[in-house]
Formats: structure tokens, C-alpha cells, sequence
């Protein structure tokens, strides 16, 4: 069986896991959540946006891959 894939893009505090929450709830559907528990670059990236974001940005991406 197909299923749709939504996604949900924006930057750092726009809401996109609080919209998520309520989108899955409300539609009752899987929602794949950011992983932030063990990410090594959000720290840096929040002390130094422009040095980590890429960094970060790889780091979320395979692991997105890896769900």
C-alpha cells in the first residue's frame, strides 16, 4: 500500500514540530519527529548559526534517511 508523504519546511522556531503535532493528531498520521535528543550540532549551531548550519543540516538529513 502507498501512503502520501507530507513535509514540513521552515527555520529554527517557526513551529513546524507544533504544527506536526496537531496535523498528526487532528489526521491521524505518522509523523517522523526531528531527532534533537542526540543531535551533536544543535548547541554549536545556536552559539554559531553560520559556522554549523551546514553541519547540522547533513546531520538531519541522514538521519531522516535512517527513519
Amino acid at each position: 500500500m502507498r501512503y502520501p508523504v507530507v513535509a514540513v519546511e521552515g527555520i529554527i522556531g517557526a513551529g513546524k514540530s507544533t504544527f506536526c503535532e496537531f496535523i498528526e493528531r487532528r489526521l491521524n498520521l505518522y509523523r517522523i519527529p526531528e531527532p534533537v535528543e542526540d543531535n551533536p550540532y544543535l548547541d554549536k549551531f545556536y552559539a554559531d548559526p553560520p559556522r554549523w548550519a551546514l553541519q547540522m543540516q547533513m546531520w538531519l538529513v541522514t538521519r531522516r534517511c535512517q527513519a
